[in-house]
């Protein structure tokens, strides 16, 4: 800023009021894409839990994951417009590679846990 530009004498800063919108403003916006966060994981959880629990619809769940992979992807966009990135990006993440990896890996997953169970119970019945 150079003195021969009469700019140095007119105050530009914000007011309170200004302010006091101002973040408002991007508390209501951090409010929102926590909300849409929090979306995004209780459907990435219901859904694994629906692939992985046992209940004779696996012809269902590819369309399953699909959709819930198009509402996350939804739910990531609403937070990337929202300013929070790293969120939208961990949701893009889940809806794009991990919920169809879970699909291919869910059975073995769910047979490994019921022989550990199956060990623990036993070790307990051991103990006890």
């Amino acid at each position: 800023m150079s003195f021969n530009d009469p700019g140095f004498l007119f105050n530009n800063r914000a007011t309170d009021n200004e302010r006091e919108a101002e973040r408002l403003d991007w508390e209501h916006r951090k409010t929102l894409s926590q909300r849409y966060y929090a979306r995004a994981t209780w459907l990435v959880v219901l859904t694994m839990l629906f692939v992985a629990v046992p209940t004779g619809l696996e012809k269902w769940h590819w369309h399953v994951v699909t959709g819930a992979g198009v509402l996350i992807g939804v739910l990531a966009l609403m937070m990337m417009f929202k300013g929070a990135r790293q969120k939208a990006l961990i949701s893009f993440l889940f809806a794009a590679v991990i919920l169809p990896g879970w699909i291919k890996v869910a059975p073995s997953v769910v047979k490994v846990v019921r022989d550990q169970t199956a060990v623990i119970v036993k070790e307990w019945e051991r103990i006890l």
